[in-house]
Formats: structure tokens, sequence, C-alpha cells
């Protein structure tokens, strides 16, 4: 038996071993940096996240608020209807100022004849 010859193989075994045991380490240890930076990146993306929804939720409070507010108010604004009825009554009213702005012409125009008919016939 050549002990030599095994020593050496031996030998050319724990390198190999030895360099294979180097890659894995070095693989996990890695592996391991990245899942700790992975969590760290997790972490903080959740707290902006969180941070985030806080802030929405806030405003869409205040905008809920502030919408209930003007539906609040619009409660009490005149509706359609309503608007319907006041032009309606404005209708009537520029009807009947037009009638006595016609009836007021009818008496200018029949004071003026009794004017130059006093004025005419007086000198005469």
């Amino acid at each position: 038996m050549d002990y030599e010859f095994w020593k050496f193989w031996m030998a050319v075994a724990n390198f190999i071993g030895t360099i294979v045991l180097a890659a894995y380490i070095f693989v996990t240890n890695r592996s391991r940096v990245n899942t700790g930076r992975i969590d760290k990146l997790e972490q903080h993306t959740d707290h902006r996240i969180d941070k985030l929804e806080k802030h929405v939720q806030q405003h869409i409070t205040d905008h809920d608020k502030r919408l209930e507010r003007v539906e609040e108010r619009n409660k009490h604004m005149p509706t359609h209807e309503d608007l319907k009825q006041v032009h309606e009554k404005i209708n009537r009213v520029s009807d009947g100022v037009s009638a006595i702005n016609g009836r007021l012409g009818s008496m200018d125009k029949n004071l003026t004849m009794i004017q130059e008919f006093l004025m005419n016939e007086g000198k005469k």
C-alpha cells in the first residue's frame, strides 16, 4: 500500500472540501446578509406605509366632515321646484308691470291731448 499516494489524494480531497465549504459559507452568509437587509427594508417600508395610511385616513375624515357640512347647508337651499315657482311669480309681476306701463302710456297720451285741447281752446 502506497501511503504517499493516499496522502496526496487526501490532501486533494481536503482542498476540494475546503473550497466547497468556503463556497457554502460565502453563499449562506451572503443570504443571511440579504435576509437582514430585506427584513430591515420591510420594517422601514411597513412603517412608511402605516404613516401614509394614517395621513390618508385623516384627510378622508376631514373631507367627510366637510362634505357633511356642505350637504347640511344644501338641505336648506331652494330646490328646482322652488325656483320654478319663484320664476312663475316673477313672470306674473313682469306681466303686471307691462300692463301698468301700457295703461300709463295711454293715460299719458290722453293727458297730453287734454292739455293741448285746453291750451288751444282756451286761446279762442
